[in-house]
């Protein structure tokens, strides 16, 4: 995602898809946080949640790997697909192919899972509804 200005500046990343922190890769569930004017989203074919404050370069990473790694640990997503921001600052993740929804306390990095099972990809009987979710 990028949007380009009448003299051609170019905001929220490369146009070229990648794992670097100044891209992103296939960015969803996108929300706006006020208190910090930035904008939290679900970096979907990079594994992560990231914040982006309006006017910088690069994003934070909140949750997942920099490096677009996968995996079903608590620190780890696949495939995020949505992001539910709370009053103080923490934030939930509906990562759809570990069928989970993990909630992250504002600063960690390690997620606590609140609904589905923390037991792997595509567990289908578990928490089915986040992978029908994006067709």
């Amino acid at each position: 995602m990028h949007y380009l200005s009448i003299i051609g500046y170019m905001g929220w990343g490369t146009v070229i898809a990648a794992f670097g922190a100044a891209q992103l890769y296939n960015p969803i569930g996108i929300c706006f946080e006020l208190l910090s004017n930035s904008v939290i989203m679900a970096n979907y074919t990079a594994n992560n949640i990231v914040r982006w404050i309006i006017g910088s370069f690069s994003w934070i990473l909140l949750a997942g790997s920099r490096s677009g790694t996968t995996g079903t640990s608590s620190t780890l997503l696949q495939r995020p697909i949505e992001v539910v921001l709370g009053s103080i600052g923490n934030f939930y993740a509906a990562d759809r192919l570990n069928s989970r929804v993990p909630f992250f306390l504002i600063g960690q990095l390690n997620g606590t899972t609140i609904a589905g099972m923390p037991v792997g990809p595509r567990s289908y009987s578990h928490f089915s509804p986040l992978w029908y979710y994006v067709g």
